[in-house]
């Protein structure tokens, strides 16, 4: 009676395969979902950054026509007087970061000075899908 005493008392020692397996699905399953979701934040993320940008480059252009008189001729007169510049007009720079300006995808920003909007420039990018002229294009018009 003893020796059946013995048996019966002894603990368990680690998990059962079943139930490791349990536990990988599950975090396999939470894995994916939160993927899912992080994936659309960052896509919403990306936008906003974008459409900030695009709004800091106008209100720079602005500044720029209304000191010198005229638009910008590139982005890269926001950040470097250029050459032909009236210097006593220039308060520059305008913005602090150093060409080029990239876009949340890694495209450089399209500057157009003479825009669809009389007196405003063009500032856009090109957006996700990283091709002019489609409708996910984020732009100051």
């Amino acid at each position: 009676m003893i020796k059946r005493m013995n048996r019966t008392s002894r603990t368990r020692d680690g998990f059962t395969l079943m139930e490791v397996l349990l536990v990988l699905a599950i975090l396999v399953i939470l894995g994916g979902i939160s993927v899912g979701l992080y994936s659309g934040v960052q896509k919403s993320a990306n936008i906003s950054a974008a459409k900030a940008q695009v709004d800091l480059f106008l209100d720079n252009c602005r500044l720029y026509q209304q000191a010198m008189g005229y638009p910008p001729g590139s982005l890269q007169d926001l950040r470097i007087a250029p050459s032909d510049a009236d210097a006593s007009k220039w308060a520059g720079p305008y913005i602090d970061r150093d060409p080029p300006y990239m876009d949340p995808w890694g495209m450089e920003y399209v500057y157009v000075p003479q825009g669809r909007i009389p007196d405003q420039p063009d500032i856009y990018s090109v957006g996700p899908d990283r091709q002019e002229g489609t409708q996910d294009d984020i732009g100051s018009w």
